[in-house]
């Protein structure tokens, strides 16, 4: 709603901005003509005041330097204007698409290609940005050009739809030209995404590309992109250079016809002919800016429909809102799944199908299986993050479903396989899931996940960790990562897969940490087997989407 009033202080001061430059054409005819004529009206008064003809010239001087500064003085209000217009939508649908992002289902996103959705908040929001500088000025051009038009009519309006009649006959000699600005504009789009995308992920699987000995064949990738959004960009500009230089010669010949026929046919004395002059002459530049604002506009019109429509698909799959102020879970007696199943689009087997299983509080269940057995999926689903298509998840007999998900997975903890970090310090990436924390509580967080090495650093907390962790060796960053998912005070504690990259030393300092949590938290393991197995109250094995019956852990 903040936009609807910097439009209309646009359109005021534009307004205002061609009014100073159209009364100082005006002025100057009189002006003129008294200079020009003894018996004229402006002569007599200039005579009676009885000013010289030297100072009557300071006086028209001083005056258009004042109307001059006072356009300059709204010209720039207005520029700052239109950039704020500019900056204010941009950044409302940046937050806008980033929020939807974050609202987005999890089983629907994780289905799409992020490097898409940056390119889209990046290139395709840049691109919206031009457009809608240009589409403001452009609104400024077409008052500015009314106005000057209005001066033509009151000099002489004969003049006036001659002028008319030749910028619309220009305008349907660049019809052709324009369709072809827009449709180069929506094909330039997904180009422009698809650069963005392809370095994006080459920039970040340098290490994979190499390991692959893909790196050759990324850089082709990029290169015959880039070789075609530039042949793209190239034919656009060369358009918009056709427009451009087509509407400056026209104007310029218009401009010259139109003088001799005002001063030859019309007769008009040389006091209207400059004015008259000097406004045909400012038409020509800004009928051509109009032409080029106008293709930028074009241009960018596919970006805008990039941006609303990926907001509009993202809302469609957005998650129920949470509850404000809804307390967190507190897993007392036992969390249940009855009768679940999911599955893929595209995929004929089920990835679970007809799951039952019960965990009960504060125990240790191990989930154990080959890859592609449905694990991951099961982690999801207990965490809260995608809803089954049949069956119910409980707590405490309360069923997740819609904002009670989301609810639930405030009191959930998790560690991946390859636990993403905060390119900060170590102190940053435990604030970042509890911001409010004290140091005692993240000292207790760092303890229980056995991250002493953290007190051994020289700069403990303050230590930097690098691009995801980069600074730590993998033992750490699990411990760093277990210790963060700790300090929110998870009631079920998620591992998935989380030593299966480690050696033996560090996986059995982070089971021993885990071991110790039993009795206080409900935990969940996950692995291809072995880790957490002589530690676990239950084993729990999953194959080809299905659960065997529960077993109990070896005897020590």
């Amino acid at each position: 709603m903040r936009g609807k009033p910097r439009v209309g202080r646009v359109v005021v001061l534009s307004i205002l901005t061609s009014l100073t430059e159209g009364v100082g054409l005006l002025v100057l005819i009189p002006i003129l003509a008294a200079l020009d004529q003894r018996e004229s009206a402006v002569r007599r008064i200039v005579d009676r005041i009885g000013l010289p003809d030297a100072q009557a010239i300071l006086l028209v001087l001083a005056l258009g330097v004042a109307i001059v500064v006072t356009r300059a003085l709204i010209s720039r209000a207005s520029i700052l204007e239109q950039r704020t217009l500019e900056y204010h939508v941009v950044d409302d649908l940046r937050r806008r698409l980033f929020a939807a992002v974050g609202r987005a289902e999890w089983r629907w996103l994780s289905a799409q290609r992020t490097a898409d959705h940056v390119a889209v908040m990046s290139t395709q929001l840049g691109r919206l940005g031009v457009g809608l500088f240009a589409a403001t000025q452009l609104l400024a051009l077409v008052i500015s050009i009314l106005t000057h038009l209005a001066v033509i009519v009151l000099i002489s309006w004969q003049t006036a739809l001659v002028a008319m009649g030749g910028g619309l006959l220009v305008g349907l000699l660049l019809m052709g030209r324009r369709a072809q600005v827009a449709r180069l504009g929506r094909e330039i789009g997904p180009v422009a995404q698809d650069v963005h995308r392809i370095a994006q992920e080459g920039m970040s699987g340098v290490r994979l590309n190499r390991l692959l000995h893909r790196q050759e064949h990324a850089q082709a990738e990029l290169d015959a992109t880039v070789d075609r959004f530039r042949a793209l960009q190239i034919h656009h500009a060369a358009n918009l250079g056709r427009i451009s230089a087509f509407g400056q010669i026209v104007t310029a010949l218009f401009g010259v016809a139109l003088v001799g026929f005002g001063h030859v046919l019309m007769g008009l004395p040389i006091a209207k002919l400059l004015p008259l002059l000097y406004a045909i002459v400012r038409l020509g530049p800004m009928i051509g800016r109009v032409q080029d604002s106008w293709s930028t506009w074009l241009h960018a019109v596919p970006a805008a429909e990039t941006v609303l429509e990926l907001i509009d698909r993202l809302d469609a799959a957005a998650e129920p809102d949470a509850v404000p102020g809804a307390p967190r879970f507190v897993l007392g007696e036992a969390l249940r799944l009855d009768g679940i199943s999911l599955s893929h689009p595209g995929r004929r087997r089920a990835v679970l199908d007809g799951v039952s299983l019960t965990i009960p509080a504060r125990t240790t269940t191990a989930i154990v299986g080959p890859s592609g057995a449905g694990k991951s999926t099961l982690a999801d689903l207990l965490m809260g993050m995608i809803e089954p298509d049949h069956g119910t998840i409980s707590i405490d007999g309360i069923a997740i479903t819609g904002a009670e998900r989301l609810r639930w997975r405030r009191s959930v903890g998790y560690v991946e396989q390859q636990s993403a970090l905060l390119n900060g310090t170590i102190r940053d990436n435990l604030l970042a899931v509890a911001p409010d924390a004290t140091e005692a509580e993240m000292d207790d967080a760092l303890a229980a996940a056995s991250a002493g090495f953290v007190a051994a650093l020289p700069a403990g907390l303050e230590t930097q960790v690098g691009d995801n962790g980069v600074r730590l060796s993998g033992g750490e960053r699990q411990r760093l990562a277990l210790a963060r998912a700790l300090l929110t005070r998870p009631e079920l504690l998620i591992l998935d897969e989380a030593t299966s990259a480690l050696d033996p030393g560090n996986q059995a300092v982070i089971a021993d940490a885990i071991a110790a949590l039993h009795g206080r938290v409900t935990i969940v393991t996950i692995s291809h087997g072995g880790f957490m197995l002589d530690r676990a109250d239950r084993i729990v094995r999953i194959e080809a989407g299905r659960l065997s019956d529960g077993a109990a852990p070896p005897a020590a």
